[in-house]
């Protein structure tokens, strides 16, 4: 196993997480007096969400060995 990429996908997969719980509920509107982010923010937010989830799992699966 390769830790340096194990770790490497825990970090992802907590940076992530910290991306959804910033953006979860987030969306500016009219019930919140408009404070919060933007839709272009919003989406962003998302985005790096899922890219940093999949990273992490990607680099947890390619640590493991190849005899897998």
């Amino acid at each position: 196993m390769e830790w340096g990429k194990f770790f490497l996908g825990i970090f992802f997969l907590l940076l992530a997480y910290f991306f959804y719980k910033t953006t979860k509920g987030k969306l500016a509107s009219e019930e919140s007096g408009w404070k919060g982010l933007t839709l272009s923010l919003y989406v962003q937010g998302w985005g790096v969400f899922v890219l940093c989830l999949i990273g992490g799992i990607a680099f947890m699966i390619k640590s493991l060995p190849d005899e897998i």
